[in-house]
């Protein structure tokens, strides 16, 4: 296991229940998961487990507005509840969900004291992707108060945490770990956004070791490499990234630019088809482009009246 510190900045909301026993478990609901088995029995060991929590536990847990909630149950698959008024914590799902929801509650509640995060090592996980970020860069790509990483975590359906920077970092190259949770497309996603925001503090630091070109012939979620040239890539970024969203959109594909290095994640028909859109983009900056249609199955050919055109 690898030890993780405290996430930046994940908010809570004001203590919940009865404040004079705010720090009292019910005995009723010891602080240790109990099973519940569900009749009648599903497939995948889907039940109920319970057990009794802190009410600062409990606020931390439903974060601002119930987001941390939301957020652990949806990328963990798994029913979170909180009863408030017995200050019980209750997680419904098969066997591989309830394990997996245990562990991003725990990291949660254990952050709230500062204390040292058990994390499982990525081998035999497919929920985990950790990755290095440079030192100098933490709090850049944490943003104030957290707020950037959080965005990050609501676009792509993961859960992050870094890790604590020991007190011994002096030099500006060592990095910290940051613990990456949810299905493969959020996580390659959410890891190429931290990637873009770094190259914007510290140039080269991951386009020095990118692959330029690649594609990937995996039909499943992978990553293709293109690097769009230098005189188009503001047209392609567009306004505030307006222009790569909306190709990424338009092909069912994530598109994120690491430097000028544009990378797409999603199958490989998805990936394909964001690459074609990106370099007809590019291409009709400076000259008219045609495209053959007749065996695409992604375009509705539209007739427009020369003299609408430019109202259109």
């Amino acid at each position: 296991s690898r030890r993780m510190g405290r996430s930046h900045s994940r908010s809570a909301t004001p203590p919940i229940g009865n404040q004079r026993t705010a720090s009292k478990t019910p005995e009723r609901c010891p602080r240790e998961w109990v099973l519940i088995p569900v009749l009648p029995k599903r497939d995948g060991g889907y039940a109920r487990e319970v057990m009794g929590i802190q009410n600062e536990d409990a606020a931390f847990i439903l974060g601002k507005g119930g987001k941390t909630k939301h957020k652990i149950a949806r990328v963990s698959n798994c029913e979170v509840n909180i009863r408030e008024r017995d200050l019980t914590l209750e997680i419904k799902g098969t066997a591989k969900a309830r394990e997996r929801a245990k562990l991003y509650l725990n990291l949660v509640m254990v952050q709230r004291t500062n204390g040292a995060l058990e994390i499982p090592t990525t081998e035999g996980r497919d929920d985990l992707t950790v990755m290095d970020v440079p030192t100098e860069c933490v709090a850049f790509v944490t943003g104030r108060k957290g707020v950037f990483l959080r965005t990050i975590e609501d676009e792509f359906s993961t859960i992050m945490f870094f890790a604590q920077r020991p007190s011994t970092m002096q030099s500006q190259n060592e990095t910290e770990k940051l613990a990456i949770f949810g299905d493969l497309r959020g996580r390659l996603g959410s890891v190429l956004k931290v990637k873009s925001a770094v190259e914007q503090k510290k140039r080269g630091f991951f386009t020095d070791r990118m692959e330029s070109e690649m594609e990937d012939d995996t039909e499943g979620v992978a990553v293709d490499h293109y690097t769009i040239p230098e005189d188009d890539f503001s047209y392609a970024l567009g306004n505030k990234g307006s222009t790569r969203r909306k190709l990424g959109r338009a092909a069912g594909c994530i598109l994120e630019y690491v430097g000028r290095i544009a990378c797409f994640v999603g199958t490989r028909k998805q990936r394909r088809r964001c690459r074609e859109y990106l370099k007809w983009l590019c291409e009709q900056r400076v000259r008219n482009i045609r495209v053959d249609t007749t065996t695409r199955d992604d375009v509705t050919v539209v007739p427009i009246p020369h003299d609408c055109v430019a109202f259109v």
